[in-house]
C-alpha cells in the first residue's frame, strides 16, 4: 500500500516541477516499476546537495532538474536491472525564508514550503494588510539588491495587477503611507514615531528596546519609493542621519552562522556580530581537538584554520581515520570508530558492537593489507583479553557456530544457548519432573536422562547441534469418572479412599462397583465392601477408575483416546452416535474397544458396514485406542519443530500453519521438501509469493503424504548437502518407524 501510494504522489506532481531545480532539503520519491526493492519514498538532499541511492550510492543532485535526475539514475541503475522504468517526482518542498515587514499582520521571517510564491500569497500567507488604506505600494529587495515597487492597491480592489514572483531571500515592504509618521519594522516587533522636526536615524535606533549587538549592523531606509542603506556603527559614531515624513526604516536581526558537518552530527553554529568567523573559532565551540582532524573543506573546497568565513557557509570536518569494519557474530556489524588518540581495544569495540551473539565461536580473524591473524577468545573470560589492541582500518570477523538445541516430542522448541550453558539452564524453564524421559544428542554424544535428574542436568554442557527428545514416560495423576462427572487427582499417592472421596462415594445410593484400568485393561474391580476393607490400598498412577452406584446401567462411558464423557441412556445406543457425540478422529484412530457385563469387543472403526449396525447396550464402557499415528515431520526456522499429524487432502502450506509458520529468521524462497523420508535427495519449493494466500495445491504447494519431512533454511545459500546431514540426524535421533509412534507423541496440534 506504501508502494501504490508514493506512485499516486508522483504522478500527481504539479506540472512546474519540470522546470523547478532541486535544492538542498527537498524531498524525492523514486518509483521504480516491477521493482519494488529499488523503490524509495523519501530521498532527502543533504547539505551538500547529494542523496543516497541504493544500490547506487552517492548521487548529486541538487540544481538538477528532476527529468535529468531520472536520466542518471536509470542509466546507472541499468547494471542491476535490465530495463528500469523509473518515476521521480518531489514529495515534499524545502522551506525557504522570504522577509516581510510593514502594514501587514505578521512581520519577519516567512518559511514557504512550495517551489515559489507570488507577492499577493505572501501578503495572504503574513495574515494581509492591518489597514488596507494606508498602504498602495509593496517594495521588494531581491538577493542581487536590486529593489522594485509593485502597485498593491489593485488586490483590495477586486481588479488584477502586476504579480511578481518573490524570490528566496528577498525582502518585502509595505510601507503606510500619507502619515505624520516614521514606522520601524523588524522581526523584534513593529513600532511608529510620531515625526518631528530634527528627528534623526540615531535617535530611533536608542529607542529600539533590542541591544544593539542583536542587530545587522545593515539599516535600510525607504523614502520616496527609494532605498538607501546605512551602517549603525557609522550612525552611532559619526554621521547621524536627518529622517523626513512617512520615511520607513528596516532593522533586521543579526544573521552570523554557518553549517557544520562533523561526521557524528550536523549543527547550526553561531557568531556574535564582534566575533571572528573562523574554522579555529568552531573548533572551540564544539570542543573539537585539531589534532584529531584530517581535513576540513567549506563549500567543498579546502580551507585552513584563519581563513573568514561566510554567513551560511558549510564546513565539513573529516576525522582522522581510526575505525575497524566488524563482521559475523558482532551485536553491531559495519564500521566502528572512535576518536584519536584512544585506542582500537577489545574492550571497547565490544563495547561500542553490543558484545558477541550467542553463535560466537570464539574466533576472531582479524584481516589488514591481506594478511590475517586468529584470536581465540572465551568469552566467558573476556577481561583477560583488554590488551589485544587493533590496528585501525583493520577488518575483524567474528565466526559463528550453531548454538541452537532442538526440542521435539511432548514439548516442542527450539530455543538458542550460550556458550557455558548447561542441559540445566536449557531445560528450567519446563520445571520437568520423574514422569518425563530426557534423551539428547549433545555435540554427537547420545544419552539418556530422567526429568528429575538435576545434577546430572548440570553435568553436560551444551556444544555444538544439541537434540533433545523429551517424552512423557508415566502419568503422575488419576482420573475418575461417575455418571458423567469427571475429576482428576493430582497427588503422588492415590488411595482408593482419595477415589471414593473425590465423587462422594456411590451417592444416591451406598451400593455399587468400582473399576480401575491401567494400559487399556482392566486390572481390578471392587465392591462397595471390598472398598471399605481396603481404603488405604494404593491406585497406580494413570489409571482410570469407573465408580458405578448400582443403577450403573442407565450409563454408557466413553474413555481413551478422546474427552471422556458418559451419556445417560436406558436403551441400546448406536455405536456411531456415541462416537459422534465425542472428538473422535474418524481420520486415524482405527478402533475401538467396548466393555460390556459379561464381554469384550474390538470394533473396526473403518468398518463401515459393521459399526453402522453395531448398538451399545446401557452400562457399557467404550475405551477408544491409540492408533498408530500418521505423521509429516518438520524441522528447521519454524515456530514449532517435531512432528504434525498427517491430514488426507492437506498442503504443505497447511502444514506450516499448523506448525506455527516460519520465523523471521526462516527463508521462504527455498523450502526443502523429502518425499516420504529422508532416503532420496529433496525437492526445493519457493512460497514466497503464497505465504499470504489460501493454501491450494499448486506446483509450489503441493499436497503432502505421510512421512514427507519439511524442512525451512535461514537462508537461500543453504545447500542441499547441509539440508540432507541435518535432517537425517534428526530422523536417526528420533528413530523413523513403528516404534517412534509410541513413544513419541504429537507435539503440535
Amino acid at each position: 500500500m506504501k508502494k501504490i501510494s508514493l506512485l499516486i504522489v508522483l504522478f500527481v506532481l504539479p506540472i512546474v516541477l519540470f522546470s523547478y531545480t532541486l535544492r538542498v532539503g527537498d524531498t524525492i520519491g523514486m518509483f521504480v516499476f516491477g521493482y519494488p526493492q529499488y523503490t524509495m519514498d523519501s530521498l532527502t538532499i543533504g547539505p551538500e546537495g547529494i542523496i543516497t541511492v541504493p544500490p547506487i550510492g552517492r548521487i548529486k543532485v541538487s540544481g538538477m532538474e528532476v527529468s535529468e535526475v531520472e536520466n542518471i539514475i536509470s542509466k546507472k541503475l541499468q547494471n542491476y536491472v535490465k530495463t528500469p522504468n523509473i518515476t521521480i517526482g518531489i514529495t515534499q518542498y524545502a522551506p525557504f525564508i522570504v522577509n516581510i515587514f510593514g502594514n501587514v499582520s505578521r512581520n519577519g521571517v516567512i518559511n514557504i514550503q512550495k517551489s515559489s510564491i507570488k507577492l499577493s500569497e505572501l501578503i495572504a500567507l503574513s495574515g494581509g494588510l492591518k489597514d488596507y488604506l494606508s498602504s498602495f505600494n509593496a517594495v521588494v529587495t531581491y538577493p542581487n539588491n536590486v529593489t522594485k515597487t509593485y502597485d498593491i492597491s489593485w488586490i483590495y480592489n477586486g481588479g488584477t495587477g502586476e504579480d511578481p514572483i518573490i524570490t528566496e531571500n528577498s525582502r518585502v515592504v509595505i510601507p503606510y503611507e500619507n502619515q505624520n509618521k516614521i514606522n520601524v519594522f523588524s522581526e523584534f516587533g513593529t513600532t511608529s514615531f510620531t515625526y518631528f522636526n530634527g528627528i534623526t536615524l540615531k535617535y530611533i535606533i536608542s529607542k529600539q528596546n533590542v541591544p544593539i549587538s542583536n542587530i545587522d549592523d545593515k539599516i535600510t531606509l525607504l523614502r520616496d519609493g527609494k532605498t538607501e542603506i546605512f551602517s549603525i556603527d557609522e550612525v552611532i559614531k559619526n554621521e547621524d542621519v536627518l529622517l523626513k515624513r512617512n520615511d520607513t526604516i528596516i532593522l533586521t536581526k543579526l544573521q552570523k552562522y554557518v553549517y557544520v558537518d562533523t561526521e557524528k552530527k550536523y549543527v547550526k553554529v553561531n557568531f556574535e556580530k564582534n566575533e571572528d568567523m573562523t574554522i579555529k573559532n568552531i573548533l572551540s565551540k564544539l570542543n573539537i581537538n585539531p589534532s584529531v582532524i584530517n581535513k576540513i573543506t567549506v563549500n567543498s573546497k579546502e580551507f585552513d584554520m584563519n581563513s573568514k568565513l561566510n554567513t551560511e557557509d558549510f564546513v565539513k570536518i573529516e576525522y582522522l581515520k581510526n575505525y575497524v569494519y566488524l563482521s559475523g557474530s558482532f551485536g553491531i556489524s559495519g564500521r566502528i570508530a572512535i576518536d584519536p588518540p584512544e585506542k582500537l581495544t577489545l574492550t571497547k569495540i565490544l563495547s561500542l558492537a553490543h558484545g558477541f551473539k550467542n553463535d560466537f565461536s570464539g574466533k576472531l580473524d582479524v584481516l589488514l593489507n591481506g594478511n590475517m591473524k586468529v584470536y581465540n577468545i572465551n568469552v566467558n573470560k573476556i577481561e583477560t583479553y583488554k590488551d589485544i589492541v587493533f590496528e585501525p582500518q583493520s577488518t575483524i570477523i567474528a565466526e559463528s557456530e550453531e548454538k541452537v538445541a532442538y526440542i521435539i516430542g511432548d514439548l516442542s522448541d527450539s530455543r538458542a544457548y550460550n556458550t557455558g550453558d548447561t542441559l540445566f539452564d536449557l531445560l528450567i524453564k519446563y520445571q520437568l519432573n520423574e514422569a518425563y524421559n530426557i534423551k539428547y544428542s549433545v555435540d554427537g554424544n547420545v544419552g539418556n536422562i530422567k526429568g528429575n535428574e538435576i545434577e546430572k542436568e548440570k553435568n553436560i554442557e551444551l556444544k555444538g547441534k544439541v537434540i533433545l527428545d523429551i517424552s512423557k514416560i508415566k502419568e503422575n495423576n488419576v482420573i475418575v469418572y461417575k455418571e458423567g462427572v469427571t475429576k482428576i487427582i493430582n497427588k503422588n499417592k492415590v488411595t482408593l479412599m482419595d477415589i471414593i472421596s473425590s465423587v462422594n462415594g456411590f451417592e444416591p445410593v451406598n451400593r455399587g462397583i468400582l473399576k480401575i484400568y491401567n494400559n487399556n485393561k482392566l486390572i481390578k474391580s471392587y465392591t462397595e465392601k471390598n472398598i471399605w476393607n481396603n481404603t488405604l490400598e494404593e491406585v497406580p498412577m494413570g489409571s482410570y477408575v469407573i465408580v458405578q452406584p448400582e443403577t450403573q446401567y442407565s450409563y454408557i462411558t466413553i474413555l481413551g483416546n478422546v474427552s471422556p464423557k458418559s451419556l445417560k441412556t436406558d436403551i441400546p445406543i448406536k455405536l456411531t452416535d456415541v462416537l459422534s457425540s465425542t472428538n473422535f478422529n474418524w481420520q486415524v484412530q482405527d478402533e475401538v474397544i467396548v466393555y460390556s457385563e459379561d464381554k469384550k469387543d474390538v470394533v473396526n472403526t473403518q468398518d463401515i458396514e459393521k459399526i453402522k449396525d453395531y448398538e451399545v447396550e446401557p452400562g457399557s464402557i467404550i475405551f477408544v485406542s491409540q492408533s498408530k499415528p500418521k505423521l509429516i515431520y518438520a524441522f528447521g526456522e519454524i515456530n514449532k519443530q517435531g512432528v504434525v499429524e498427517y491430514v488426507k487432502g492437506l498442503t504443505l502450506l497447511d502444514y506450516i500453519f499448523r506448525v506455527g509458520g516460519i520465523k523471521q529468521t526462516g527463508e521462504p524462497s527455498k523450502i526443502f521438501l523429502f518425499k516420504n523420508g529422508p532416503g532420496n535427495p529433496p525437492i526445493t519449493l519457493d512460497i514466497s509469493g503464497i505465504m499470504n494466500s489460501n493454501p491450494i495445491k499448486s506446483p509450489m504447494n503441493p499436497v503432502l503424504n505421510p512421512g514427507d519431512i519439511i524442512f525451512v533454511p535461514k537462508n537461500a545459500l543453504t545447500g542441499v548437502f547441509d539440508v540432507m546431514n541435518t535432517v537425517t540426524t534428526f530422523m536417526n535421533f528420533i528413530k523413523t518407524g513403528t516404534e517412534t509412534y509410541t513413544t513419541v507423541t504429537n507435539a503440535i496440534k
